[in-house]
C-alpha cells in the first residue's frame, strides 16, 4: 500500500497517509469539491483499515474547514474508530490556536459523536 502525500494548496491541506499509521491533515480546507478531493483518501483509509497498524495516530491540525469538508472528515473518522472497536490502538490529536473557539468546539463534537477520545491540544495563535 502506497503512502500519499498531497501539498498544501491556499484552498485544501496538506494531507500525509502513511502506511505505518500515522495520519495528518493539516491547513486549510475548502476545496470546491470536496468529496472530488477527498476521494482518494476514502479509497486508501478503506484500503488501510482492512490491514492496520496495530496503533494508528491520526493529527487534525485545521486553521478553517467548510461544512463539505467537516462532512469527508466525519466519514474517515468513522472508518478509523471502527478500528478501535476492533481492538487496535488510536489516538486522535486535534490542534487548535488558543483563541479559536471553533475549531476546538468542532473537535470537540466529533468526540461526542463518535464516541471516541479525542486529545483537544492548544497552540500558541500563529502571528
Amino acid at each position: 500500500m502506497e503512502n500519499i502525500y498531497i501539498e498544501q494548496t491556499k484552498r485544501t491541506p496538506e494531507i500525509r497517509l502513511e502506511n505505518t499509521g500515522n495520519i495528518r491533515i493539516s491547513g486549510r480546507s475548502i476545496p470546491e469539491d470536496p468529496g472530488n478531493f477527498f476521494e482518494p483518501l476514502y479509497l486508501w483509509v478503506y484500503e488501510y483499515c482492512f490491514n492496520p497498524n496495530p496503533k494508528t495516530v491520526i493529527t487534525i491540525d485545521l486553521e478553517y474547514f467548510n461544512s463539505g469538508t467537516f462532512k469527508c472528515l466525519l466519514f474517515i473518522l468513522k472508518q478509523f474508530v471502527e478500528l478501535k472497536n476492533k481492538g487496535k490502538d488510536l489516538i486522535i490529536n486535534w490542534y487548535h490556536e488558543e483563541d479559536d473557539d471553533d475549531i476546538k468546539e468542532r473537535g470537540e463534537y466529533f468526540e461526542s459523536i463518535l464516541e471516541v477520545k479525542i486529545n483537544i491540544i492548544e497552540k500558541p495563535t500563529a502571528g
